[in-house]
């Protein structure tokens, strides 16, 4: 039997990069639902602007600034 740790350590890695992901729109939504589903399976890393409060603890996220509008 694996134990967590070396499950972790063997899971399938994936980086995702997005504007936003939550739960309101619809690409967006459509990544927090694979992100809820999957994480327990792969590994995900995200870089975005907005990641939903309830989805950093399943992820390795990397907040990205972005540039202010003229």
């Amino acid at each position: 039997m694996i134990g967590v740790a070396q499950h972790r350590l063997h899971r399938p890695s994936v980086l995702l990069i997005a504007h936003r992901i939550h739960e309101r729109g619809g690409m967006e939504r459509a990544l927090a639902q694979l992100v809820r589903r999957a994480s327990d399976r792969i590994a995900f890393h995200v870089m975005s602007v907005e990641l939903q409060d309830d989805l950093r603890t399943l992820v390795d996220w990397t907040p990205v600034r972005l540039p202010g509008r003229p």
